[in-house]
């Protein structure tokens, strides 16, 4: 049971991507412990892609959603955005994937890709740049403690460090990053410490 990780760049930005196990139904109890572990990533995500088999019987389909959701809040995650990914289109029959947007679509968005093929990836990375127009750009002098240096490596893997300068007691830091990563940083700070910035399109 492990996490595969990598940054890729969708629109120019870029994206900390984490594959991680898949959903287990009734999972062994001797691998409970490392496989929700396994998964504690996921809570700090910005995006979840739940990745589905299009070719499975949309019962099968709605069940492992069901119990994907039930894991996901296991482990607290309630309020991140999700992508539902219908992959095999290659080999799923349509009516499949007709369902599967019919039934499932109702409270995420849907999008139907083969990974072997290649089909709708461009679209599937339109869809998750959407999420990722919530960059803000900003400056924000931090005092020099542990959990600032970690929100700065959070910066440099979810977002672009523009500027980067570590004085006696503070870190000075412009950016863009995620709305959710500048909110943690701005807490951080005193309020004359952070300023968002407006660049020019």
């Amino acid at each position: 049971l492990s996490t595969k990780r990598r940054i890729a760049k969708i629109d120019g930005k870029p994206v900390y991507i984490s594959d991680t196990v898949g959903f287990i139904k009734n999972v062994p109890t001797l691998l409970i412990s490392s496989f929700m572990s396994t998964l504690m990533e996921i809570a700090e995500a910005d995006l979840i892609l739940l990745v589905m088999d299009a070719s499975e019987p949309i019962d099968t389909l709605r069940e492992k959603l069901d119990a994907s959701l039930s894991i996901l809040r296991q482990i607290g995650v309630t309020s991140t955005p999700m992508i539902l990914v219908l992959n095999k289109m290659d080999i799923a029959p349509a009516t499949n994937i007709e369902a599967a947007r019919n039934e499932l679509g109702l409270s995420y968005p849907v999008i139907s890709i083969s990974a072997k093929r290649g089909d709708n990836i461009d679209r599937l990375h339109c869809l998750i740049s959407q999420y990722l127009n919530s960059f803000v750009s900003f400056r924000a002098s931090l005092a020099y403690c542990d959990e600032a240096k970690r929100l700065v490596q959070q910066t440099y893997l979810k977002g672009r460090i523009i500027e980067l300068q570590y004085q006696d007691s503070t870190i000075e830091i412009e950016a863009e990053a995620p709305l959710i990563v500048a909110e943690k940083i701005r807490k951080l700070t005193h309020p004359s410490g952070f300023r968002m910035i407006k660049r020019e399109s």
